[in-house]
């Protein structure tokens, strides 16, 4: 009966929400779009599964979506049944020019009302978009400009979430306007640092700040996530590593990124990687011969894949021999847009390459010019770079490219003149050119830039295949050496310490000099006798268990001390994070519920894994799969954000060993203590 049916599709049960749903479909019953749309906005994944797919089987729909979504924010109160439909419409369509057009029309009405912009706001924050799509920036920037704190966080909560990075001098105007609220500030500056910008001393300082105990946690995490993610100087760090010994697990795994650097001896070799209709291919990291005679990786050294086209930079990026180089990015490519080639035959380097200047040739000598950053480098350290540009062998015709770099030493320019038979791969000057002795400007940035060859002088376009970096770091400078020292003494003394696993700590150190490397092992090597000494620690605890208090517990756990319930909920109260508690003590004994406080890692929840993804841009993010789509993959992460990653964007996504949860609470919250969290918990039925 589809009357009958239909009555499941308001269920509390997504599964019977689903069911229903799939049932109305094969009656062959024509379902409304405001019937299947509020079923997108959902956590289950197999209810949004099934939802996307009988969406798509009504073509018809895409057309009306953007006056649906017109309608509903035409409510200046929007309910949650329109929030509902509004987020599952946004999420689906977001990609349709009309429905782009109806939201920026929404997000720059200066008569809208809050209500409406917040609902907006928060599909927005949810659609998965790569990026703010430009039809919208302008609306963002108005709302920015609102006397509202609410709708300002919210927008720039929505920006951060986005990966938007079109938006640092506002937000930095925003961080140095007095009046703004400081929990405004601290989110600003975290949108900021999103793409390894810099931070002057000012922001730096009120940042340092929130890293009191006293301090709300969210915003202990988000000045943490900044400064973690920002281009910080020698000084900079160095005032952060006096920091680190007050800092508990909450905090440290993730300020421990500042300090990890690019390290010595590297190659580090990108390929450009673009998708045609021609050849249907795809970016990704892959193995091949190395293009320098010199490189350790050989015939099997790992290659970085990158699309320029797709606008997006590279992060976390592998050396040759497959390590991860801490902090290196490639930056976004700036300048005249870019062409892609997907078809060349000649050479494994030469398969892909973009060119800029116009498809047909033309224009003015040199008239097109496009670039990106080398950055997160050492300043003190010397590198080489290769730089290969050129199209497939082209006869009397050569079409290479000028290469213009800039350094601390200066700038420097080369010409690629480009090939003319197939003898000639990899010749200096015609398939690439070389620049030596390059030092970074004092931000750890290199500038990249390249146009049309001194030849060529008709087309006027420039050609790029990829570039190999390598590393000359002596790795002795004195600067590094303090600072690793500093680094060694804080780490030492901090709260949070065995929050940073051994290999953690080898990765921290790797790129500092040999003598701090030296010095660091004791740390290390105490680190893992500590991690064998699991069980004699909870035996330890299980014999204080009685007389712990649980009123006392309640207060710790909602507390700042032990922010428990940033991530934790009990009942109604806290975050969503992991896993609910308010039945804890009914399902967990003492001792499996010392070992999942004390060792996160040791005993995680089922639906509660926590998942590594790598994005076509080489973003890293880790979380908790909260909800997949057949578009969207969607992660909750340590930093209380839930971030949605088109799955067109998406690399690798691998499950990891390590709890989301940091492990060092005990260390965190002391010895004394301790036992009343484990006695609150036992307590909850």
């Amino acid at each position: 009966d589809p009357a009958e049916t239909l009555k499941g599709l308001a269920s509390r049960s997504a599964q019977t929400r689903r069911l229903s749903l799939i049932s109305l479909d094969r009656m062959g019953f024509k379902l409304s779009i405001n019937q299947v749309i509020p079923l997108l906005d959902t956590k289950d994944s197999a209810l949004k599964r099934a939802a996307m797919e009988i969406a798509g089987r009504y073509p018809d729909w895409a057309k009306n979506i953007s006056s649906l979504i017109d309608t509903w924010l035409k409510t200046e109160k929007p309910g949650l049944d329109e929030r509902a439909m509004l987020r599952g419409a946004v999420k689906a369509f977001n990609a349709n020019p009309e429905v782009r057009s109806v939201v920026a029309a929404h997000l720059e009405d200066e008569a809208g009302s809050a209500e409406k912009l917040s609902a907006l706001l928060e599909a927005v924050a949810r659609c998965g978009s790569a990026g703010l799509p430009a039809e919208w920036k302008k609306g963002f920037r108005e709302v920015l400009d609102r006397d509202n704190e609410a709708l300002r966080s919210q927008a720039v909560a929505t920006l951060r979430i986005l990966g938007e990075t079109g938006f640092r001098e506002r937000l930095l105007e925003l961080a140095n306007t007095a009046g703004t609220p400081q929990r405004l500030k601290i989110s600003a500056l975290a949108a900021v640092t999103i793409d390894r910008g810099k931070l002057d001393d000012k922001a730096v300082d009120l940042l340092l700040s929130q890293l009191q105990p006293d301090s709300k946690p969210s915003l202990r995490l988000q000045a943490s996530r900044a400064l973690s993610e920002a281009a910080l100087s020698t000084k900079q760090l160095t005032r952060l590593a006096d920091r680190l010994p007050g800092c508990g697990p909450l905090e440290l795994p993730l300020l421990a990124n500042a300090f990890e650097r690019p390290g010595t001896g590297f190659y580090v070799n990108v390929d450009v990687d673009v998708k045609d209709e021609a050849s249907g291919r795809v970016s990704g990291t892959h193995k091949g011969p190395a293009a320098s005679l010199d490189d350790p990786g050989g015939d099997g050294a790992v290659w970085n894949s990158w699309n320029p086209l797709s606008g997006t930079r590279l992060s976390e990026l592998i050396d040759s021999m497959g390590r991860i180089v801490p902090r290196l990015t490639v930056g976004s490519p700036t300048g005249a847009s870019l062409t892609g080639f997907a078809r060349g035959r000649t050479n494994p380097l030469l398969v892909d390459f973009v060119f800029n200047g116009k498809k047909g040739g033309g224009g003015r000598h040199q008239e097109y010019v496009t670039g990106f950053d080398l950055g997160g480098l050492d300043p003190a350290g010397a590198y080489k770079l290769v730089f290969y540009g050129t199209w497939e062998p082209l006869g009397e015709k050569m079409q290479g490219s000028e290469v213009r770099v800039q350094h601390l030493g200066g700038s420097g320019k080369k010409d690629i003149a480009g090939l003319k038979t197939d003898q000639e791969v990899f010749s200096e000057g015609l398939s690439h050119t070389l620049f030596e002795g390059l030092r970074p400007l004092p931000d750890g940035r290199i500038r990249v830039s390249w146009t049309a060859a001194k030849a060529d002088r008709k087309e006027n376009q420039g050609a790029f295949n990829g570039f190999t970096l390598i590393s000359k770091t002596a790795g002795g400078n004195p600067e590094m050496e303090k600072l690793g020292g500093k680094l060694l003494s804080s780490l030492q003394k901090s709260k949070g310490l065995t929050s940073l696993q051994p290999s953690r700590l080898e990765r921290i150190f790797r790129g500092y000099p040999r003598s701090i490397r030296r010095k660091s092992s004791a740390l290390i090597e105490s680190m893992a006798e500590n991690d064998r000494g699991k069980a004699g620690r909870i035996e330890g605890f299980l014999t204080r268990m009685e007389g712990a208090s649980i009123e006392k517990g309640r207060e710790l756990f909602f507390g700042k001390k032990a922010a428990c319930s940033t991530c934790h909920k009990i009942e109604e109260r806290g975050g969503d994070i992991g896993p609910d508690l308010s039945r804890i003590g009914q399902i967990r004994g003492w001792r499996d519920l010392l070992e999942s406080t004390l060792y996160p890692s040791s005993t995680i929840v089922n639906s509660f894994e926590t998942h590594t993804i790598i994005t076509r841009d080489g973003r890293p993010l880790t979380g908790i799969v909260r909800h997949e789509t057949i578009d969207t993959v969607t992660l909750a992460t340590a930093q209380l954000e839930e971030v949605s990653i088109p799955r067109a964007s998406i690399v690798r996504m691998e499950p990891t060993a390590v709890s989301l949860m940091p492990q060092g609470l005990d260390k965190n919250i002391g010895d004394d203590d301790f036992p009343h969290i484990i006695a609150f918990l036992k307590s909850l039925r």
